[in-house]
């Protein structure tokens, strides 16, 4: 018997009048980066009616990320631990269902 994991989020639509909708897709899970949300449904992803992209890492080890100007970030973890190395603060980790926005 496999177990499953269930992540649920809401996000404010950029858009009145929409149409409250629940959608549910299986992902491949051998890709390491997934795009799961974006505007336009790109790289297969689902539709949303905001100005962001939800992305999924299995690895995220040694990455790197930059943010446009007025851009921000919220990272979640789903499992495991996540050490942080910001120009801005003195490196941090963060666990298993924490989060943080930068």
């Amino acid at each position: 018997m496999s177990r499953l994991h269930f992540y649920q989020i809401w996000i404010k639509p950029n858009e009145l009048g929409i149409t409250p909708r629940y959608k549910q897709k299986a992902f491949d899970k051998s890709k390491n980066k997934t795009l799961i949300l974006s505007p336009d449904a790109q790289q297969d992803s689902l539709k949303v009616y905001q100005d962001m992209r939800l992305w999924l890492y299995r690895d995220i080890a040694n990455e790197t990320f930059s943010f446009e100007s007025g851009r921000k970030a919220y990272i979640q973890v789903v499992r495991g631990k996540l050490e942080i190395e910001s120009s801005q603060t003195q490196p941090f980790i963060i666990e298993t269902s924490d989060g943080i926005m930068c």
